[in-house]
């Protein structure tokens, strides 16, 4: 049931905050892998650490199991961006997925 309520409070971030005066591009959004070998960027924080932990917990199993590496990054803007492009601009930035296979899926 905890999973189920973080997977919504993720969703529900996503599409319900407002926007704010901060705009982030890729280059300023902090890699996770790289800050603390996880796969959630919030540099707005809006989720609780415990939901991070839980979240990257369950990101790491689904990396141990599948290889797959699945991102997730909540941020308040990204401007006028075309989200598609943001994204994959960012999915390529970061080198997201094993190299070689098609196994990365990013979560903006």
């Amino acid at each position: 049931m905890k999973k189920i309520i973080t997977i919504s409070r993720v969703l529900f971030i996503l599409f319900s905050f407002s926007l704010s005066s901060q705009t982030f591009e890729v280059k300023s959004i902090p890699n996770p892998r790289s800050a603390n070998s996880g796969f959630i960027s919030d540099p707005g924080h809006y989720l609780q650490s415990t939901e991070i932990q839980a979240l990257n917990t369950k990101l790491i199993e689904l990396e141990n199991s599948t290889t797959a590496e699945f991102a997730i990054v909540i941020l308040p803007s990204i401007g006028s961006a075309i989200p598609k492009e943001f994204a994959v601009e960012l999915f390529n930035y970061w080198g997201i997925g094993k190299k070689g296979k098609d196994n990365g899926l990013l979560l903006l």
